[in-house]
């Protein structure tokens, strides 16, 4: 659910801003090397707002009927509830072995700035009311750092990099003022 206001610079020109209730996504941690080689595992959860400020281009400008527009911007995502997933937790455990038992663990992802790309049209249906589909495609990019817990205490952190990049679709309706 959200909101997404365009202001006219010109009959060709917009800025609109993508602004949203938080999306949830998962984590994959895919082994690189070591003893993890090859292997995915579950790394847990987080939400996050993406608010996107982007400027459009109108071809058809201010014509009667439908309205194709393009356009790019910038976004910045706001990481919050980050949950890990006890797959990781395991994970961390069988890769300490026995002198250390691995037995919590903590996510922490930083907020990241990215590129965003947008495509849609407006589909007029009276005077001022339209139907909007819309496609974002949003580079979100971040370092995610996990705390290993041994005991109730830190017992190791590892940092790694996060790439979300989600695609944002949607269908709704516009006014126009």
């Amino acid at each position: 659910l959200g909101i997404i206001p365009v202001y006219m610079i010109s009959d060709n020109v917009g800025i609109e801003l993508l602004a949203a209730t938080p999306f949830e996504h998962s984590i994959e941690v895919d082994g690189t090397g070591g003893a993890l080689a090859g292997a995915t595992a579950d790394a847990g959860k987080t939400k996050h707002l993406p608010p996107t400020l982007s400027v459009q281009w109108y071809p058809r400008g201010g014509q009667d009927g439908w309205q194709p527009y393009f356009g790019i911007g910038l976004n910045y995502t706001v990481f919050f509830d980050e949950d890990t997933d006890s797959e990781l937790i395991n994970t961390l455990d069988a890769l300490t072995g026995p002198e250390l038992v691995i037995d919590d663990a903590d996510l922490d992802l930083d907020d990241s700035f990215g590129l965003a790309a947008q495509a849609g049209v407006d589909i007029p249906f009276s005077d001022r009311w339209a139907v909007n589909i819309g496609i974002w495609y949003l580079d979100i990019d971040t370092e995610a750092e996990i705390t290993a817990k041994s005991g109730g205490s830190d017992a190791a952190k590892v940092k790694f990099d996060v790439d979300i990049d989600p695609w944002v679709y949607n269908i709704g309706i516009a006014y126009k003022f």
